[in-house]
């Protein structure tokens, strides 16, 4: 176990044991918030949308994604770790726009 966190802080740059902590801290709220921000979004624009089945998910996933990086910019500023997850959030979205644009745009 020791070691999986001495690769986390060689692949992230970060030396202390508490920045990390921080960090994996940051990721769990994250994820959970964003799934919750997202469906009470989604529970209001079905209320207008009338989205069923697949249009459902495909509208959820389309969703979580900027809110989750939104949400990781908010929660790591909040716990003192913003230049960290900004660079994070920069490198997330590059790779989703070189999905998308396979390979033609960087950010």
């Amino acid at each position: 176990m020791a070691n999986w966190f001495e690769r986390l802080k060689s692949k992230w740059g970060i030396t202390s044991n508490l920045a990390l902590v921080i960090i994996i801290t940051v990721f769990a709220i994250t994820g959970s918030s964003s799934m919750v921000v997202s469906n009470y979004l989604l529970n209001y624009l079905q209320q207008y949308l009338q989205l069923n089945g697949i249009a459902l998910t495909i509208v959820k996933i389309i969703m979580v994604t900027p809110v989750y990086m939104v949400l990781l910019v908010a929660w790591g500023t909040l716990f003192g770790q913003y230049r960290f997850f900004s660079k994070f959030a920069h490198r997330m979205l590059s790779g989703i726009v070189r999905v998308f644009t396979l390979g033609k745009v960087q950010l």
